[in-house]
């Protein structure tokens, strides 16, 4: 014959729970029951971000900016860099060059009818130019005379860039005194200068000419 469990109140153990609502119960009962309790049961919107993902939109976007500056910096230097680099070459090609050809280059025709007064008379622009011009400079009178052009003797250094290197000179001055020629880049800014003394020597040099 079989006894019922009852409690000394007369009640079964399920009797015990009639009733009872699961808000009443200890949580550890149902603990493991429906949905997971990651955080001592906090829903997923009140956990932060950084808990799921490790990091925050903010940090995220700071780290990308920084990034992209430094990037942007050292792209910029190294192509500061290299247009430097270029310009001394092609100032060292142009020194080569009136070395070799005893400066002869340097000495032209003024411009036709022009007043001795005015500097842009006395004044030539020699223009080493890219692969179509490469086997002859051109000597051009910027007051307007005619334009003279003169084949390279052979062995002749010339600038071997695919952009034009300008400088000008005046041809007075080449004889008493040393004359700083101005090399030019196709920006316009002087960064090296071919100098060529009272001895005829022809220097490079970076900033200006000495005395």
């Amino acid at each position: 014959m079989t006894r019922k469990l009852q409690d000394p109140a007369g009640f079964t153990p399920l009797q015990a729970l009639e009733g009872t609502s699961r808000r009443d119960v200890p949580s550890r009962v149902f603990r493991g029951v429906g949905r997971p309790n990651t955080v001592s049961g906090a829903k997923p919107s009140d956990v932060p971000d950084r808990l799921v993902t490790g990091f925050t939109f903010l940090e995220v976007l700071v780290s990308a900016f920084i990034l992209a500056l430094v990037s942007t910096i050292i792209l910029l230097g190294a192509a500061a860099g290299r247009r430097n680099a270029i310009v001394r070459s092609s100032a060292q090609q142009i020194a080569g060059f009136l070395r070799e050809t005893g400066g002869l280059a340097l000495n032209g025709v003024k411009a036709a009818n022009c007043d001795p007064a005015n500097v842009d008379c006395s004044r030539y622009l020699v223009i080493f130019g890219p692969s179509g011009r490469k086997s002859e400079y051109v000597r051009r009178a910027v007051g307007g005379g005619t334009e003279v052009r003169s084949v390279l003797p052979a062995g002749a250094v010339f600038p071997v860039t695919e952009q034009e290197v300008r400088f000008a000179y005046t041809p007075p001055t080449l004889t008493a005194t040393a004359a700083a020629i101005a090399l030019e880049h196709t920006t316009g800014v002087p960064r090296w200068w071919v100098c060529v003394t009272s001895l005829g020597g022809v220097e490079v040099h970076t900033g200006s000419c000495p005395p």
